[in-house]
């Protein structure tokens, strides 16, 4: 097959590596294997190929408007004077790869896949930007979302006659998979990785934290900034916790790692988490999770298995959870070894399967079937 992936940005020194980055990065370097894939992106680098993988930047303007209708009109000039196309996907966190996916199938009858990553909520998206997301996704064969709690429900709100699908995250399998024993002292480090912005629900976590701290010998890191990061170290200073919460700024996805094989369990508040690939990071490292039970989260724990899930105003609920596991040296191991052996369903071989099953579906052919 002939695959066009359109990303606005790939993981690179000027980039963020954020999920949606790594995500495309690595699907396209473990479709290429077997097809031929081109990721038109953002760039001022020369393009470059490796193997059946072409990385084809761009380039890009700085004035808002006019970069948004910029990058459309390259996109679809990229896509026209390209022949035997097999699949568009359109990456919609930036909706000007959806016009352009959208537009080109309109005219070329391309198969078109868009992927949802998140676009807020429905009610606060205005007029005109409710009929962009109403082209792309009456325009496109079928819609991936990455959480089957509240965005299926979203994408169908803005279109009702969309087909949406639910694929997950991939990720890396080959490093670091060790679960993780119980601490013999009984000293205990919590971890959240994550943006500080009012939907991650940091408070929660500090006056779930509190409560933890009455108990037992635990402190937390705190990955990540925002502007909430001000108001959440002075939370902290208020709740009388500050000594053992330890606010870390960003840092690369390499030193996330490195505090994940160090962390004992991972805590993950947020209201509204369309992904999770964080999640899967942490279940990776070993680390029993408790989260709250919406978005992404919900897909992927299993309460009891790999984790726990609470409500998300609910901080003695967290913390309760947080403390079965805390005291059990039993369930911390099993839910640790249960971790590492089920983020191999995560894995990329078995993540670039189900989407080439999806990509066949669309052409009549077909792949080895699986199904996560």
């Amino acid at each position: 097959m002939k695959i066009y992936i359109l990303e606005t940005n790939l993981p690179g020194e000027d980039v963020k590596s954020g999920g949606e980055e790594r995500f495309t990065e690595g699907l396209s370097e473990n479709l290429s294997r077997r097809h031929e894939v081109v990721v038109l992106t953002n760039g001022s680098k020369s393009s470059e190929k490796i193997g059946n993988l072409c990385i084809k930047r761009i380039g890009k303007m700085n004035v808002p408007v006019i970069k948004y209708v910029y990058r459309v009109l390259v996109l679809m000039r990229e896509l026209l004077k390209t022949e035997n196309i097999d699949i568009i996907q359109s990456n919609i966190s930036d909706t000007s790869n959806g016009i352009a996916g959208a537009v080109i199938k309109k005219i070329r009858g391309t198969k078109l896949i868009t992927r949802v990553s998140g676009f807020g909520d429905p009610k606060d998206i205005g007029v005109f930007k409710r009929l962009i997301y109403r082209f792309i996704f009456r325009n496109s064969d079928v819609i991936v979302a990455i959480n089957s709690n509240f965005m299926v429900k979203d994408i169908k709100k803005l279109y009702n006659k969309s087909r949406v699908i639910v694929l997950p995250h991939g990720i890396d399998t080959e490093i670091r998979m060790k679960s993780k024993s119980y601490p013999r002292r009984k000293k205990f480090r919590l971890l959240f990785v994550g943006r500080l912005v009012y939907f991650k629900n940091v408070g929660m976590l500090l006056a779930s934290f509190k409560l933890l701290r009455e108990k037992f010998d635990v402190s937390l890191d705190i990955i990540g900034n925002g502007p909430e990061e001000r108001m959440l170290r002075k939370t902290a200073e208020d709740l009388g916790i500050k000594d053992n919460v330890n606010f870390l700024g960003e840092v690369s996805n390499e030193i996330v790692i490195d505090y994940m094989d160090k962390a004992h369990i991972f805590t993950f508040p947020s209201k509204r988490e369309p992904r999770g690939l964080v999640l899967i990071e942490a279940m990776r490292s070993g680390l029993p999770v408790v989260a709250v039970n919406r978005g992404g989260p919900k897909d992927i724990i299993k309460p009891g298995r790999n984790g726990f899930l609470v409500e998300p105003e609910d901080a003695a609920g967290f913390s309760e959870s947080v403390s079965r596991l805390l005291k059990d040296r039993n369930l911390y191991e099993r839910i640790s070894s249960n971790n590492v052996k089920d983020v191999y369903i995560f894995s990329w071989e078995n993540v670039t399967k189900v989407w080439e099953n999806v990509y066949g579906s669309l052409l009549g052919k077909k792949y080895l079937s699986i199904s996560l």
